[in-house]
């Protein structure tokens, strides 16, 4: 029966007839899970009038395929922007959560659809929904989109301090991904330099296990607290400096100590060897001034300035504050200057293998 009556469509081929059977193939399987594929689909690869086809057939497109990403979902990650704004203005819920609980909104921001990302925002998306990670588009963002969209989520409402299931902010996750620019954005939108993670860590806890010199300066320049302890693989937790000098950063160690910053236990015992001449007194010290302790218990630093080795012992932080300029005005203009600490043996490696 079925046979007969297409051979006679096909024999007359009239136009009412072929539209008729078009429209009833559409009202058959346009809400199906294959009709949710070619939707799918449309949006993946922008197919406009395909898309707007199924729409004026009333095309559910707030139907999920099997991850529970809608039509909006796929428009979203390939930046399939006409799509996207047709569907932000019939949807009923542009923020529906896919099984990572990631929304529309995440997936513009990680594949980088900033047209579509906007039309989010200005259509009322949720800035702060997390995933089921308890990532929001700004920890997204944080990790791999780019500064100009970075920008605008944070000046956009975004919480700057949000945490997700680590307790790590997006701050934490811009140092964790060595991204200056990031950081630095972050920063002048407010973000706490010293937000504390599960674990303890501090963003200056994460630039100095990634060995990333810039970001560390970045910090300290910011007066990031560098006393605070992490708690990450160690129950009587470490401070950044203890675990730059576990995993032996000379250059790390060197911007801590160019901060008038030194090692939290051994400032409490150090001990004098000798009394301060005359000499050390003065406001600006030479290094042939400095009184030298070669027996300190436990540290010594060791200055290299215009090719001349000198020993000197950390004496307090007014005299570190002192050597920090003066390394700063003549220290490195040969290149040749290394600033480094010696731990005693019986500390050395305590705090090893901290790294991420």
């Amino acid at each position: 029966m079925l046979k007969k009556t297409a051979k006679r469509i096909y024999h007359f081929r009239h136009p009412s007839i072929l539209s008729l059977l078009v429209r009833a193939a559409f009202k058959e399987i346009i809400n199906t899970r294959l009709g949710t594929k070619i939707l799918h689909f449309s949006a993946k690869r922008d197919l406009y009038n395909l898309f707007l086809s199924f729409v004026e057939y009333d095309a559910n497109v707030d139907l999920a395929d099997r991850k529970g990403n809608t039509v909006l979902h796929v428009a979203s990650q390939y930046g399939s922007t006409a799509i996207a704004e047709v569907i932000i203005a019939i949807s009923e819920n542009i923020n529906a959560q896919n099984i990572d609980g990631n929304t529309p909104l995440h997936y513009s921001v990680k594949y980088g659809c900033m047209d579509v990302m906007q039309k989010l925002l200005q259509s009322g998306a949720d800035i702060n929904c997390q995933n089921h990670l308890g990532e929001s588009p700004l920890h997204i963002a944080a990790q791999c989109s780019d500064g100009v969209v970075l920008g605008l989520l944070a000046k956009g409402g975004s919480c700057i301090n949000i945490e997700n299931k680590d307790g790590h902010t997006p701050l934490h996750l811009a140092v964790s991904s060595n991204c200056k620019d990031f950081v630095e954005i972050l920063l002048q939108n407010g973000a706490n330099i010293n937000a504390i993670g599960k674990d303890g860590c501090t963003p200056l806890h994460l630039a100095v296990m990634k060995g990333n010199k810039e970001i560390v300066e970045l910090l300290l320049d910011r007066k990031a607290n560098a006393h605070l302890k992490c708690f990450y693989n160690s129950e009587e937790g470490y401070t950044a400096l203890e675990n730059a000098v576990a995993n032996r950063n000379k250059k790390i160690v060197a911007l801590f100590l160019l901060h008038g910053i030194i090692l939290e236990r051994i400032y409490k015992n150090l001990v004098r060897k000798a009394p301060l001449r005359e000499s050390e007194k003065k406001t600006e010290y030479n290094f042939d001034d400095i009184q030298v302790y070669k027996e300190n218990p436990e540290i010594v630093a060791i200055a290299k300035p215009v090719g001349k080795w000198t020993k000197m012992a950390i004496l307090n932080n007014e005299l570190m504050q002192r050597l920090a300029r003066l390394i700063q005005e003549e220290g490195d203009e040969k290149g040749y200057w290394e600033l480094f600490v010696k731990a005693q043996s019986s500390t050395q490696g305590k705090y090893k293998g901290r790294g991420r």
